[in-house]
Parts: C-alpha cells; sequence; structure tokens
C-alpha cells in the first residue's frame, strides 16, 4: 500500500468557521455521511416498513433526526425559538404523535427524505458559521437545564449515531422481510 492509498482517520475542522466549532461541525458530517451509507440502495419500501406496531419506521426517524437537529440548533443554540418559515416547510408534522412516540411519517419517498436531510444540515451549516468559540462555550440558560452549544453539538452526534444504528438494523429486517 503506498502512502496515497492509506486511510487517513484524521478530524479536520471544516473551512469557514471557527477551528473548533468546525471540528465538531466535521463530527456531524461524517455522522451524516455514516447514515447516508446506510440509506444508499435502500428500497422505497422499507421506509414505511416496521416489524411490529410499537416501532417507530426508517421514514419516522429520518424525519425526527432533523426535527431534534433543527429544534436544538434554534432554541439552544441560537435562542430563536421561533424558526420562521425555512424550517416549519421542512417539518410539516409535530414530532410527537399525542401518545408521546414519535409522530409517524409514511409515504415519503426516500429522495425527499434525502432532500430533508441536506436541507436541514445546510441550515445548521449557515445559521452557525458566525458562531465563535466563546459562543461555543457560553451557557444558555433555560428553565430546567443550562446547556453550551458544544453540549448540544455532542448530542446531536451522539442522536444521530443511535438512530444509524436503529435505522440500519431496521433495514437489515425490512429487507429480510420482503425476500
Amino acid at each position: 500500500m503506498t502512502s496515497q492509498e492509506r486511510d487517513k482517520l484524521l478530524i479536520t475542522p471544516l473551512n469557514g468557521y471557527d477551528p473548533l466549532l468546525g471540528r465538531w461541525l466535521w463530527l456531524l458530517t461524517d455522522s451524516r455521511r455514516r447514515t447516508l451509507e446506510v440509506l444508499a440502495g435502500m428500497a422505497e419500501s422499507a421506509l414505511d416498513w416496521r416489524p411490529d406496531e410499537e416501532a417507530n419506521t426508517i421514514g419516522t426517524l429520518l424525519y425526527h433526526i432533523v426535527a431534534i437537529e433543527l429544534d436544538w440548533l434554534y432554541v439552544e443554540i441560537l435562542e430563536q425559538p421561533d424558526y420562521g418559515a425555512k424550517v416549519t416547510t421542512l417539518l410539516p408534522y409535530d414530532v410527537r404523535a399525542p401518545s408521546g412516540r414519535l409522530m409517524p411519517v409514511y409515504g415519503e419517498s426516500l429522495d425527499s427524505h434525502l432532500a430533508r436531510l441536506a436541507a436541514s444540515r445546510q441550515l445548521l451549516l449557515d445559521e452557525l458559521r458566525p458562531l465563535t468559540a466563546a459562543e461555543l462555550y457560553r451557557v444558555r440558560r433555560f428553565e430546567p437545564y443550562d446547556v453550551t452549544p458544544e453540549w448540544v453539538l455532542y448530542h446531536l452526534v451522539e442522536h444521530v449515531t443511535g438512530h444509524r444504528g436503529e435505522i440500519g438494523e431496521l433495514r437489515r429486517q425490512a429487507d429480510r422481510s420482503s425476500r
């Protein structure tokens, strides 16, 4: 193996951001890339498949990932609880059903989910571009908790990683059930 063929297992801050923030955004970008790999080549029917009535679908989880990412971005990081039209257009459904479970999202194409993921990520990157290191560590105070943007970004990486595993397992089961 030549040096050109070597894997490079490095965290490289995204350009155009404070270097500390750029490292966190690289982590989010890599997590999204890995999620998209799990979705690559997936049958449309797998989006709405679930093993039982209590399980979430892949489509529901993809919607949830976007909704949670944008909620944490606007409410906790930017301290703007009124998202505005660009977010409400992306998120036409409530996040939770009256039962408290995730709102089921059915009948959307994989392309629709991928477009929502791309649009939400672009919003996040655009909104965070001016964030400084000082702001990354500034504590935001809310009624039930205190939080920093750094912790939010950590949580978003953890959130998507957990759901990526769930999506992968649902896809495996959906593929197996369609044979």
